[in-house]
């Protein structure tokens, strides 16, 4: 990656930069001539059949070379001859081209490339982006004691060709700096800066190079430029914009660097993972790069369209980072000034048009991703769970004993009669002074709410206002009755009442309720409760 990436950069560079500065070049058809002809032509005489005018066709040669009445828009080797350089050299408003209400208007220098370019014989190339990438041949220069590498051909073949010269070398407090900030994107330790300064070996910048190379650094600063292309955020983007937790892939991005992954495998990862024999969990980890598409958890919003927006942003992003094209241009209609057609474009949407995640809250599928530590654990666990199993299935006469009296006593179970329940009775309301007297006070019908959930006078310790809190109110004195003791308000019945904790630990729920009581005649105790609990 580190080659490659660096290579791709400069290559890049090289091809619209370095190579215009060149010396006596001929005249390059997709560095010279296809950006003027698709930023003032194409819109009317490109690839969009809808949009075309006067059947004229300027960015394949067959139709710049075709004949309308006679008469070809370019005659290669002759740009007298030629409709397209008489148009665009045209001083009757009328005739020029581009027309003046377009807006664009061709420079003097544009307009003589265009004539070289048609007395060189009009040659066409494919869309620069549908051409495989190759080596160009090195530009002579003058000075060859400051050439060093392959790119100081460019560079001082350019230089030479304005009249320039050079700058002088910098000193090496410069050149450990720019290469610190440049390759990890931190300035370099004072002791850093020292040691190289003081460094004789010939070859010292080139060890700086390998060092700054091989730190972790490197790959988190050059990781943020991939990290952009693949829109990567931590959050989703709409709405509230909540978090995603997708840091792993940005992980896997920097690591990536870091080894210095080849570049056809590190494309292969991101777009096809999932799709090769036995992938590993790293390679189902790169095609998160797929996953960076915004998605809509706010209420009321339509799954299935942003499901769609996500296939579409991937379909863009693809050819964009890749391709450097603006592919979605064709979405509505066949691309104006690149050779995609609208057809074009969906079939490649048809590509990613079979994802599993479709705009879901929780972001499925997910990929687990335990630590190395945590997946030995977890194997350890499934060992003694495989062991546990083992000895679950061996049937005991203790087991098949057990099955039989379960499969009886469900049977039973499901044989007894359902009570008839009738319609709802209602009594009270019962007067109370305020909350905590209402609450510490047990009603004549407050029994059969609670059920078995009662306690003896003296015995009830504690309760809590929420069924899983600390609890708050002790209940140790007379709230209910007594077995007919002295403070036994139901007139002697014995009928305990009261809440209290059932068992060690647990804590009932006390729920005070505006309104009366209620139950169903023929209802069990453990089936009554407050009118409108259901």
């Amino acid at each position: 990656m580190r080659n490659g990436s660096l290579s791709l950069i400069i290559g890049f560079a090289g091809s619209l930069g370095f190579g215009q500065l060149a010396v006596g070049t001929a005249v390059d058809f997709n560095r010279d001539i296809r950006p003027v002809l698709s930023r003032n032509c194409f819109a009317c005489h490109g690839p969009d059949e809808k949009a075309r005018k006067a059947d004229l066709r300027l960015d394949i040669r067959e139709g710049a070379l075709a004949e309308r009445k006679g008469v070809p828009a370019v005659v290669p080797g002759d740009r007298g001859e030629s409709e397209l350089f008489a148009r665009i050299t045209a001083t009757d408003s009328d005739d020029r081209m581009p027309p003046e209400e377009s807006g664009h208007e061709l420079t003097l220098a544009e307009i003589d490339k265009i004539g070289e370019w048609i007395d060189e014989g009009a040659p066409y190339d494919r869309h620069w982006a549908f051409m495989p990438p190759s080596r160009p041949g090195l530009p002579r220069v003058g000075d060859r004691s400051w050439v060093k590498n392959g790119i100081d051909h460019f560079i001082l073949s350019g230089l030479e060709a304005t009249g320039d010269r050079p700058s002088e070398t910098a000193d090496r407090y410069t050149l450990i700096r720019r290469l610190s900030l440049d390759m990890t994107g931190l300035p370099p330790a004072l002791a850093e800066v020292e040691a190289f300064v003081n460094d004789k070996r010939p070859n010292a910048y080139e060890l700086l190079v390998d060092d700054l190379l091989s730190r972790p650094a490197y790959g988190e600063r050059w990781a943020r430029v991939w990290l952009d292309l693949a829109r990567y955020a931590d959050s989703a983007g709409y709405g509230s914009d909540p978090l995603r937790v997708i840091w792993k892939y940005r992980d896997w991005v920097i690591n990536a660097f870091n080894q210095n992954m080849p570049y056809d495998r590190f494309t292969i990862e991101q777009l096809a993972g999932d799709l090769l024999p036995e992938p590993s969990r790293d390679q189902l980890l790169a095609t998160a790069f797929h996953r960076n598409t915004k998605t809509n958890t706010e209420g009321g919003t339509d799954d299935e369209e942003f499901r769609v927006e996500a296939v579409r942003d991937r379909v863009d992003t693809t050819m964009q980072v890749w391709m450097g094209l603006t592919m979605g241009c064709a979405k509505c209609h066949s691309h104006k000034y690149d050779p995609i057609t609208q057809t074009e474009y969906y079939q490649f949407y048809a590509m990613f048009n079979q994802t599993e995640d479709a705009d879901r809250g929780n972001d499925s599928p997910r990929l687990p991703y335990p630590t190395e530590e945590e997946t030995r654990r977890l194997a350890v666990i499934d060992d003694e769970i495989k062991g546990l199993q083992a000895k679950l299935d061996v049937h005991t006469p203790a087991l098949a004993k057990g099955q039989r009296e379960w499969e009886l006593k469900s049977l039973r179970d499901l044989a007894k009669p359902k009570p008839e329940l009738t319609t709802w009775e209602m009594t009270g309301p019962f007067a109370a002074d305020d909350f905590d007297s209402a609450f510490v006070t047990a009603f004549g019908p407050e029994r059969l709410a609670v059920g078995e959930n009662v306690a003896l006078h003296g015995k009830a310790r504690q309760s809590s206002t929420s069924n899983d809190g600390v609890a708050k109110l002790a209940i140790d004195r007379g709230i209910g009755c007594d077995a007919g003791g002295d403070l036994d308000p139901c007139g002697g019945t014995g009928t305990p009442v009261g809440f209290a904790g059932v068992g060690a630990g647990r804590r009932t729920q006390a729920v005070v309720r505006e309104g009366p009581v209620c139950r169903r005649q023929g209802q069990s105790e453990a089936e009554r409760g407050v009118c409108g609990a259901g």
